[in-house]
């Protein structure tokens, strides 16, 4: 079986279109995070995405269009926090919906 330079450069395309994809979902916090942290007043010091471990999330259904992030976040009062963060895009007809677990304060 011989490979064509056409096929070559296609699988290229898509391997390249798809690490694209993956960087930007991944570094990139979802609207509704940011949406979130704008609506509370809050400063991100970090967002990390969570796929496996995901917290209080981790027994809850977690199916497509949901998010789960750990925050830590700087408030008002430049008190740091963190908390779980879980955002559901749940379709056009009804509101997209945020969840919040904070870590409990030392």
């Amino acid at each position: 079986m011989t490979v064509s330079a056409t096929q070559i450069v296609v699988f290229a395309a898509l391997a390249a279109g798809g690490a694209v994809i993956h960087f930007a979902t991944r570094h990139r916090q979802p609207f509704l995070v940011q949406s979130w942290v704008r609506e509370n007043g809050f400063r991100v010091l970090e967002c990390e995405s969570r796929r496996v471990m995901k917290g209080p999330f981790t027994r809850k259904v977690a199916g497509r269009g949901q998010y789960v992030c750990h925050l830590r976040v700087r408030d008002s009062d430049n008190r740091e926090r963190s908390a779980w963060v879980r955002c559901t895009d749940v379709g056009i007809f009804n509101d997209d919906k945020t969840e919040v677990v904070w870590e409990t304060e030392a």
